[in-house]
């Protein structure tokens, strides 16, 4: 059920409360708020002004109550990324949405408000009914404080359940702009990672999902500290740039919210330029849990004071101690072998008269958790730097993900790289590929359509596997524009850009294609009796060349009854592989998601998807490929050809 966004907010006449532009309400501690409208940015929104001796925070109430403006009183300078452009993806500040597209269906609804002063903050309530869907956010200030917190509710006000996906985006310029001298930080294992501008980080479930991060030009010393609460509905944080800002998002799961049902999100931000204000942010308030709060301290302290060296000299992934830095860097992370690969160690103890912190023990280097590298740190001198390289064994290790380990006075910090020899793992998907056409040309002969199906499957997945050898960050599964390239007649060459994803990906897909082979060289069918999510293929009635589908069994289907057939279609630029995002709970976005919750595993009913090509609507050829895929279910399993439905 779409979200009804399109009507205005429904707001009673005597809840809108509007002051006039020169209206103050009494000042306390510094506070002071005041609504105008904007002359030249922005031209006729209502600005909503909130401020205090050090921030002042700009609101736009008719944009979904955006927050445009950060800027710090000392400088004048605001440290969100501006642009006027408040219906479009590169709008800036920081504003959410309903799902990931369309990009501004909250942000351009006009919200009602109302202002509440005490005598240590400002608080601002936001709200705006969107059909079915209700969203109220409060905004509070603090006196003597740079902390802006904002808790957002999105509750189901209709009658019926409706799907809901939410995200927040962050577009971030500190001190005015962005460039080669801004980071963003945040934590890993015991330590610290600094990713550099230019980055585009998703970080997912299966990798840490950091409950706090920072911004920082490490010119001017000035970061921003954002904390999140945590919710087990939060999906995905992606850290990025685009021209002119530091972009940060939070996308929460898709979901079904049954009515009256709510999700609350809770962050603030901070502007920090001491160490002292990150001790305070944990007094203060913040949203992390108690446990980290002392663990964030501990680790932006030291990086605080000495940010300028540590942000310019040292590596990515970082531990923090009281007496200095270690660091560690792969500049490639993936080795093609034969070629090397190099890790850098960086070690740092600072100086001045305030560090009587002396480093003890050794820094010790693992590879796959083997001792590699070892150096005693009581050699390095106050203000001393040293680098160390070395040069990773890559033609001694499997084609596969391997760690590098970094460790030293009970404390440790991980990367991972991939290794992967590209002639032979060329030489394999040739092997696979040839053998599947033996096959087809036996099954064709035999004219078992069973048999053919299962060779055509095993066919598509060596493909899978040349494409992404051969493609690399260009091919996903879930994105269906990549499956258009005929990779076969192209040089069978590992793609230079390959990450460790892609080269696990590799290895997986061909493994798996291997043993399909094996087992239908072997006469027996590799699908009979498999349970789960998996993809197969048939060869088109109208071309012969291979369409991929995938197909879920629950492990409660045994054959001997009916089942009802679910198809599931997916949107503009999607692929068989859509249920994958909701079955792996890889992400969050999948509009299938309900189809596949934890029971789904006792579920009596199937589940396919299609690669479905061609224009959009599932018409011309799509129809025919769907309609052939239906066949193939129904010839391998038992559907009730009274209940297949479709979704999407």
């Amino acid at each position: 059920m779409r979200i009804e966004i399109e009507r205005a907010p429904r707001i009673a006449a005597s809840s809108l409360f509007i002051l006039l532009a020169t209206a103050f309400a009494a000042q306390a501690g510094g506070l002071r708020w005041r609504d105008t409208r904007a002359e030249t940015l922005w031209r006729g929104q209502k600005l909503l002004v909130l401020e205090n001796d050090l921030v002042s925070v700009t609101l736009l109430p008719q944009a979904g109550g955006r927050v445009v403006r950060y800027v710090d009183q000392r400088t004048g300078v605001n440290q969100l990324h501006e642009s006027p452009e408040l219906e479009a993806e590169e709008a800036g500040g920081i504003w959410d949405k309903e799902g990931v597209w369309p990009t501004y269906n909250i942000c351009n609804h006009a919200f009602a408000y109302r202002v509440e002063q005490a005598a240590d903050h400002l608080e601002v309530a936001f709200d705006a009914d969107l059909g079915n869907l209700r969203i109220t956010k409060k905004y509070r200030l603090g006196s003597e404080s740079t902390r802006l917190a904002l808790e957002t509710t999105y509750r189901n006000s209709g009658s019926i359940p409706i799907r809901t996906l939410f995200t927040h985006i962050f577009s971030l310029a500190p001190c005015g702009r962005v460039g080669s001298e801004d980071f963003v930080v945040y934590p890993e294992g015991d330590g610290l990672v600094k990713k550099g501008f230019g980055w585009r980080l998703p970080i997912g479930p299966n990798s840490v999902s950091p409950s706090w991060w920072m911004v920082s030009d490490s010119q001017q010393g000035v970061s921003l500290l954002f904390t999140f609460e945590p919710n087990p509905c939060l999906a995905e944080r992606i850290i990025g740039s685009v021209a002119g800002a530091v972009e940060l998002e939070l996308h929460t799961r898709r979901q079904l919210s049954h009515p009256g049902e709510a999700l609350t999100l809770r962050w603030d931000m901070r502007l920090i330029k001491h160490a002292s204000e990150v001790e305070h942010a944990c007094i203060e308030g913040c949203f992390l849990p108690e446990s980290e709060r002392e663990a964030m301290t501990q680790l932006l302290s030291p990086l605080i004071e000495n940010s300028a060296v540590v942000f310019r000299n040292m590596g990515e992934h970082l531990l923090a101690f009281p007496w200095g830095f270690l660091s560690l860097s792969v500049p490639h992370r993936v080795a093609q072998v034969p070629e090397p690969l190099e890790a850098e160690m960086r070690a740092m103890r600072c100086a001045g008269d305030n560090n009587k912190e002396v480093p003890s023990g050794t820094l010790r280097l693992e590879l796959d958790r083997n001792p590699s590298v070892e150096f005693p740190l009581s050699r390095l001198e106050p203000g001393e730097a040293v680098v160390r390289y070395w040069r990773v064994p890559t033609a001694k290790l499997a084609d596969g993900t391997h760690s590098l380990r970094l460790a030293a006075e009970g404390r440790a910090i991980e990367t991972s790289f991939a290794a992967i020899n590209g002639e032979s793992g060329a030489r394999r998907i040739e092997v696979a590929q040839k053998k599947t056409a033996d096959l087809a040309r036996e099954a064709r002969r035999s004219g078992d359509a069973a048999r053919i199906a299962a060779v055509a499957s095993c066919e598509m997945r060596a493909e899978d596997a040349r494409r992404k050898f051969i493609m690399g960050p260009a091919f996903e599964e879930w994105g269906n524009t990549a499956h258009a390239v005929d990779v076969n007649k192209l040089p069978l060459k590992l793609n230079r850009d390959v990450r460790p994803a892609d080269v696990d990906y590799v290895l997986r897909v061909l493994e798996e294609a291997e043993g399909w082979i094996e087992t239908v060289a072997a006469g027996r069918d590799p699908f009979q009796g498999r349970k789960g999510l998996f993809q197969k293929a048939f060869y088109s009635k109208i071309d012969g060349s291979l369409q991929p589908y995938t197909v879920y069994v629950s492990k409660s289907y045994d054959g001997k009854a009916a089942w009802p057939l679910l198809p599931l279609l997916h949107g503009s630029g999607g692929d068989q592989w859509e249920i994958t995002q909701a079955a792996a709970n890889l992400d969050g976005r999948s509009v299938f998601r309900g189809a596949l919750e934890e029971n789904a595993q006792e579920a009596n009913f199937l589940l396919c998807a299609p690669l479905a090509r061609g224009p959009s609507g599932y018409e011309q050829i799509a129809e025919v490929d769907i309609l052939q895929m239906l066949d193939e279910i129904q010839r391998d399993y038992r559907v009730d050809s009274s209940c297949v439905y479709a979704m999407g």
